[in-house]
C-alpha cells in the first residue's frame, strides 16, 4: 500500500488500484516516436495486474512496529511478501501465459536491480527467503517460455534471442546489452518504466520534475517528466510517449486523519472514508 503524509492526513492507495493505473497508461502507449508492444492485450494485462498478490494484503491498512506500513519504509514479512508475489504471478500466468512471464520478470527483477535497469538498489537475491523466491520464480520464467514457444498464437514472436535472454538475466543478472533486440526485454523494460512512473505519482504529493527510463524503442533512451503545481496534477513528457494529448488518468485512493488510537481505529477510518480519484493529466 502507497502511504503519503500531509500535515493532519494519511492517503492511501492500495496496489492493485495503482497497478490499475498502470494499465490506463499501458492502454494508451504509442505513437509516431514510440511503439506499441506487441501482442499489446498481453502486455495490458500483465501491466495492469502485474502486483495482483497484494490483492488480499491489501485490504486493510497496516500498523508494524508502531509506524504506519509503506512501501519506502516499513513493510510486509518477508515470507507474505514472496507468498503473495508467487501466488499472483501464477494467477496472471493462468489468464496469459506471455503477461505471467512478465509479471514473473518484474517480481524476480525487484530482488536483481531490476535486472540492472536501477543500479542504486540493492541486490536482495541472495539473501535468505530472496534466494529461493527468486530461483523459483526464475524456473517459472523458462517454463512459460517453453509453452510459450510451443503455442502457435506466440510461436512466431518468442524465438532464440529471448531464450538467451532469459539464460543470460537469470545466470548474471543484467543482459549483455541493455539495448537487446528481444521483444521480451524491451516489454520488460516498458512494464519498468510505467511502474516506475506510476509509483513516483502514487507515492508522492509534491511531485519533482525528473528523468525517467530508459526505454529501447524509442527515439530517446528516456523521458523528461515535469511536474506542475495544480489540481489535478499536470505532467509534461519530453518525448511525449501516449496516443492522445491531453491523456487523463485517475487512481483511486482514501484518506483518513493522522489521529488514531490503535490499528483497529485506523482501519475503522479507512473503511469509513470514501475512495474518491485522484487525477493526472498529461501534455505534451
Amino acid at each position: 500500500m502507497f502511504v503519503t503524509k500531509t500535515h493532519d492526513q494519511y492517503r492511501f492507495i492500495t496496489q492493485p488500484d495503482y497497478a490499475i493505473l498502470v494499465g490506463q497508461l499501458a492502454r494508451h502507449w504509442g505513437n509516431e516516436a514510440f511503439d506499441q508492444p506487441t501482442s499489446r492485450h498481453s502486455f495490458i494485462i500483465a501491466a495492469e495486474h502485474h502486483d495482483f498478490g497484494w490483492i488480499g494484503y491489501d485490504l486493510r491498512p497496516h500498523i508494524i512496529n508502531d509506524s504506519i506500513e509503506r512501501l519506502d519504509g516499513t513493510g510486509p514479512a518477508q515470507e507474505d511478501l514472496t507468498e503473495f508475489y508467487e501466488r499472483g504471478v501464477t494467477d496472471v500466468a493462468e489468464i496469459d501465459p506471455y503477461a505471467g512471464l512478465l509479471a514473473a520478470m518484474h517480481a524476480a527483477g525487484l530482488c536483481r536491480q531490476n535486472y540492472g535497469i536501477w543500479t542504486e538498489t540493492t541486490s536482495t537475491s541472495a539473501d535468505p527467503g530472496f534466494e529461493a523466491f527468486v530461483a523459483e520464480l526464475e524456473r517459472f520464467q523458462r517454463k512459460l517460455l517453453s509453452k510459450l514457444e510451443a503455442t502457435s498464437r506466440y510461436a512466431e514472436q518468442i524465438g532464440e534471442r529471448d531464450r538467451d535472454l532469459l539464460a543470460t538475466l537469470h545466470e548474471h543478472g543484467v543482459p549483455d546489452d541493455m539495448n537487446n533486440s528481444s521483444q521480451l526485454w524491451k516489454h520488460y523494460l516498458l512494464l519498468e518504466f510505467l511502474d516506475d512512473l506510476s509509483v513516483h505519482l502514487c507515492t508522492n504529493q509534491t511531485l519533482d520534475s525528473r528523468t525517467v527510463g530508459p526505454l529501447v524503442n524509442s527515439t530517446d533512451d528516456s523521458i523528461f517528466s515535469e511536474f506542475e503545481e495544480s489540481d489535478p496534477a499536470t505532467i509534461r513528457l519530453d518525448p511525449y510517449p501516449f496516443d492522445t494529448a491531453p491523456l487523463s488518468v485517475f487512481v483511486a485512493a482514501r484518506t483518513v486523519p493522522t489521529s488514531f488510537d490503535s490499528e483497529a481505529d485506523l482501519i475503522k477510518a479507512y473503511y469509513q472514508a470514501e475512495r474518491y480519484s485522484v487525477e493526472f493529466i498529461f501534455h505534451r
